[in-house]
């Protein structure tokens, strides 16, 4: 009996020396747990802390700058303008190389092509009475005489004392058989140019011009 309760006795003081060595392994467990805690909290502390400075070493942020707008397109180019004159009756060059193109063409009775190129004339310089002049002659020669006498009156407008014009007008109204209006014309003529005058006194004597129209 006494050697059992010698064994009883043995077996509690190991148990003892079990649960205290438990006891030990828990306690190293729980203060490498803390350690590693602790280690975690000051690792977020500095990391919160390091934060703010880097923002400020990276300067404040600023907003990209507005993007530019878009470059205006190009004026259209301006049309030419029809050439004008800047003395009085006298011609531009281009409106004076048609006027001398239809020049050309009427001496070969080339009268539509004549008439063209004095129109054009007229319009870069609507101040060259020569040009009006031909485009007149170049229309009643097709016998297209109201448009003639509108083409010398226009002539007479940028020269009223223009001879030839005169003539050419007389004559026009020789033939459509205006011969009052003819010898008023007449009238005018005589004292700007004596043998313009006689030749448009003799169409109107003859009911037609002296050397054909």
């Amino acid at each position: 009996m006494r050697t059992a309760r010698m064994a009883r006795c043995g077996r509690r003081i190991g148990d003892a020396s079990l649960d205290a060595r438990r006891f030990s392994m828990h306690r190293r467990r729980m203060r490498s747990a803390f350690i590693v805690i602790v280690l975690l909290a000051g690792a977020v502390v500095l990391l919160a802390s390091a934060s703010p400075a880097v923002a400020a070493d990276a300067g404040p942020v600023t907003a990209p700058p507005p993007a530019a707008p878009p470059a205006a397109a190009a004026p259209a180019a301006a049309p030419p303008k029809a050439a004008t004159s800047p003395v009085f009756g006298k011609p531009l060059p281009s409106a004076q190389l048609r006027y001398n193109e239809g020049e050309a063409l009427a001496r070969a009775q080339a009268w539509p092509q004549a008439e063209t190129a004095y129109a054009e004339a007229t319009k870069l310089n609507p101040d060259f009475a020569e040009a009006w002049n031909g485009l007149g002659h170049a229309r009643k020669m097709q016998r297209r005489y109201p448009e003639a006498l509108a083409a010398y009156s226009q002539a007479l407008r940028v020269r009223p004392d223009f001879p030839q014009a005169l003539e050419y007008l007389g004559e026009t109204y020789v033939a459509m058989g205006k011969l009052d209006d003819a010898r008023a014309t007449l009238a005018k003529l005589k004292p700007l140019d004596a043998a313009l005058a006689d030749k448009l006194a003799h169409a109107i004597e003859g009911g037609g011009p002296a050397s054909g129209w």
